[in-house]
């Protein structure tokens, strides 16, 4: 194949179904590339790379037309789009590519975007010029402009980046937004100093944690910047172990939580008050994990997965809170992972301790992993007493969580459920019961599969966990929500299609 090779025809080919072809031909049946020399096996890769910004396009243009067939007429009609469309259209997009909320909102976005306001870099993605991320980046920068000026800011980006890094493109993007309206810039900047300040922290995927600040007013930012390198400097100077980038860490979470490990007095404290694990999280763990027994990963609210010596360090800050904290026990089904029994038990503790910080208490949640003969009769294991590694012992009433089957012992003839029957139904759901969607139970509706004013009953049977957005798509035109088994959820889409929700899995 050498045309594939530099300069060949093959080389800078648009991407095509027939360039797509003669690729997949070109690298064999077990795609060792058999033949092509490294200059043509580069070639084509860079020709791979192009049909992938090829099939984004198409993937995007497909999105446009979901989006003309979802508009709302009356709202307008822009670049031969509608300005706004169905709110339902972004829980079919999530259904049907797997996506987040914010993820298909985006997609949808940039797919209106490339067609209406960035017409030449529509067309360098579906040339393979620039890949969708590049795309992605474009439409950031310019979403802040009116239509007019992203159309100028398109033209003046047009041939620049082909040959750039997503993160040139970026500068260039924002250089090009700049320049299109140089006062709404700042007008710009200035609001979102006002209105945009927030504080994010999310897991990442090795395990540790992120923390960082958004929308701050760039001098003030600058400062903070600098008073952490020379924190850490000094950090460096006094002796303290670690790299730039350690100590860097180091210093900017010691500045918030006020500690300082240069005190001579052994405290490490610096006047303010002492830090602790306040937050009202959900940490679920497997109580043989908790107990050191086994090695199995738990779970941390919004956090995520954690690894085991991690649950257990935050099962014992959690414990540390004293009545802070509120212990709960789920039993879990040995094969399925899902919730057959749950207990909201009282803690006993050796010392009790006031809350004092009158912040939201930690919640925790050892789960105890039941065989499957224990799920069965889950209704005759009365009072469950377990004692935890720092001594708390926990006991209560256990509850069977209505999965597969209902016995309908939780049902009232009443539009709410009682408190324990939403409880249990969020123990057994976990997040909202639509494909996707990862807002804890306990923020969501407890909505009945049939709506109550139309004979549905308040049962765990035929109610589930939706959150306020995916509440609202269910009652939209086309959409219906099956409980086709109790915690097992199936949508149906104004497109025809059925995608089933099940009960949460719980990390045993």
């Amino acid at each position: 194949m050498s045309g594939f090779s530099n300069g060949g025809n093959l080389d800078t080919a648009r991407p095509s179904a027939e360039l797509v072809r003669t690729l997949d031909a070109a690298s064999g049946p077990d795609r060792r590339y058999a033949g092509l020399s490294d200059d043509e096996l580069t070639g084509a890769l860079g020709r791979w790379a192009a049909t992938e910004s090829w099939v984004a396009s198409a993937k995007l243009r497909a999105v446009t037309e979901l989006l003309r067939r979802r508009g709302v007429p009356e709202a307008g009609v822009r670049g031969g789009l509608p300005v706004a469309w169905r709110e339902d259209l972004t829980a079919e997009i999530m259904a049907a590519l797997r996506l987040s909320r914010p993820g298909a909102d985006k997609l949808i976005t940039l797919a209106w975007s490339l067609a209406v306001r960035l017409p030449r870099t529509a067309e360098a993605l579906e040339d393979g010029i620039i890949s969708e991320l590049q795309a992605r980046i474009v439409q950031d920068a310019t979403a802040v402009l009116d239509d007019e000026d992203a159309r100028t800011a398109d033209a003046f980006l047009a041939g620049q980046l082909g040959d750039k890094t997503p993160g040139e493109t970026g500068k260039l993007a924002q250089q090009a937004a700049v320049w299109a309206d140089p006062e709404a810039a700042q007008a710009r900047r200035e609001a979102a100093e006002k209105y945009e300040a927030r504080v994010n922290a999310w897991r990442e995927p090795n395990g540790t944690m992120a923390l960082a600040g958004f929308g701050l007013p760039a001098e003030t930012a600058l400062m903070a910047e600098q008073a952490i390198q020379d924190r850490a400097a000094a950090y460096r100077k006094a002796g303290i172990d670690g790299d730039a980038d350690q100590l860097r860490a180091r210093a900017f979470t010691d500045a918030l939580l006020g500690v300082d490990p240069r005190r001579q007095d052994g405290t490490g404290r610096d006047g303010t008050a002492q830090p602790g694990l306040r937050a009202r999280i959900t940490l679920t763990i497997p109580y043989l994990t908790a107990a050191g027994l086994v090695e199995n990963p738990g779970e941390a609210g919004s956090f995520g997965v954690v690894d085991p010596g991690l649950a257990r360090r935050l099962a014992s800050a959690a414990a540390a809170a004293g009545e802070a904290a509120e212990w709960h026990l789920t039993i879990v089904h040995d094969d399925h992972k899902y919730s057959v029994a749950h207990a909201c038990p009282k803690s006993h503790r050796k010392t009790k301790r006031a809350n004092r910080t009158g912040e939201g208490a930690g919640r925790t949640a050892p789960v105890w992993p039941a065989s499957a003969d224990d799920a069965e009769t889950a209704e005759d294991l009365g009072t469950a007493v377990l004692t935890l590694p720092g001594g708390q012992i926990l006991s209560g009433k256990v509850h069977p969580v209505p999965v597969t089957t209902c016995d309908h012992r939780y049902e009232t003839d009443r539009h709410d459920p009682s408190p324990l029957l939403r409880h249990l139904v969020e123990v057994r759901d976990g997040t909202c019961t639509f494909t996707g969607c990862a807002t804890p139970a306990s923020r969501c509706d407890f909505e009945h599969s049939v709506a109550w004013h139309k004979g549905g009953k308040t049962c765990a049977c035929m109610c589930g966990s939706r959150c306020r957005f995916d509440h609202q798509v269910k009652q939209s035109p086309g959409w219906e929500v099956v409980q086709v088994l109790p915690g097992y959820h199936e949508w149906h889409t104004p497109s025809g299609r059925s995608y089933l929700q099940r009960p949460k899995n719980y990390p045993v």
